[in-house]
């Protein structure tokens, strides 16, 4: 009986040392979780609808400002009429063709970048001056991007006639003062006006220089050429190369100077011409004077010897 136990006893112990040493001694502890994947790089497809981002080329002299197609006619009273191109959230969103998330400061501060700098709003006697802007609208349509001058998009309200095409003006909006700290601002901070179409509103930071921007309810959405409501387009800000513009003026200038030095020239040989032409009228004029005078006094020598 005795030996039986102390078989039984050094049985289980070695077992316990068998148990011990595969690690089996206790309850099983869980795996390690895997590691977690790397966070997505933006504008990969492992990126969930990116914001997207204001461009600056400044080699292009371009601002790149995302936005969309906004709906038109939300206000009955309106009749379609628009005051904007473009506002900020925040900003008129029923009387513009775009709106983006973009705020007017950030825009502001971008095209500074490429060389715009602040100039003066229109005031009731004054069309707005400033630098020249080119305004262009990026679409994408069937894996292309077109670019058109935002004109494209607009229509006389009472005419129904497209908008002339031509560059707008840069003013860098009012000042205004900011309502928590009092300190001035720019007062496209306030309205989030980037472009407008009437000048009655000085806020915007690029105005409409054409003569019947005076006029209000002048100008409405076409409707017809532009992209479906929600579609997301990119509103381009250029600035006009000025080597390009110095160079058209110089070309002007040197042909106003050599325009100027034919004419110059013309007259003197025309001074010149009419100069000997005289001179040789006066010449004859002479010689046959004196001609007839020796005749005449030939005569009169002959009839007093007869």
């Amino acid at each position: 009986m005795l030996k039986r136990r102390c078989r039984l006893s050094i049985g289980l112990a070695l077992a316990a040392a068998a148990l011990a040493a595969a690690g089996c001694s206790g309850p099983a502890e869980p795996p390690a979780a895997p590691p977690s994947p790397a966070p997505p790089v933006a504008g990969t497809a492992g990126d969930a609808a990116p914001a997207p981002d204001l461009v600056v080329n400044e080699k292009a002299r371009t601002v790149s400002v995302p936005a969309v197609v906004v709906e038109q006619g939300q206000y009955l009273e309106l009749k379609g009429a628009i005051e904007y191109v473009l506002v900020a959230k925040g900003g008129k969103r029923y009387e513009t063709l775009f709106e983006t998330e973009r705020p007017a400061a950030e825009i502001h501060a971008a095209l500074t970048r490429i060389g715009l700098g602040r100039g003066v709003p229109a005031t009731a006697d004054d069309p707005p001056r400033g630098q020249r802007v080119n305004l262009l609208v990026e679409v994408d349509s069937g894996g292309r991007t077109a670019r058109r001058p935002v004109s494209d998009f607009l229509l006389d309200k009472n005419t129904g006639q497209p908008v002339p095409a031509g560059p707008w003006v840069y003013t860098g909006s009012s000042e205004a003062v900011d309502p928590d700290t009092g300190r001035p601002m720019l007062a496209a901070s306030l309205t989030q006006s980037i472009v407008g179409l009437q000048v009655g509103d000085p806020s915007p930071l690029v105005q409409n220089p054409r003569p019947e921007s005076r006029r209000e309810n002048t100008y409405r959405a076409n409707v017809q050429a532009l992209p479906p409501v929600g579609t997301a387009v990119r509103v381009v800000f250029e600035r006009p190369a000025a080597s390009a513009a110095a160079g058209v003026a110089k070309v002007t200038a040197a042909e106003s100077a050599e325009k100027a030095e034919s004419m110059r020239l013309t007259e003197a040989i025309l001074h010149r011409v009419s100069a000997d032409w005289l001179k040789r009228r006066l010449r004859a004029t002479s010689s046959r004077k004196n001609t007839g005078a020796g005749r005449s006094g030939g005569g009169r020598r002959r009839r007093e010897g007869r």
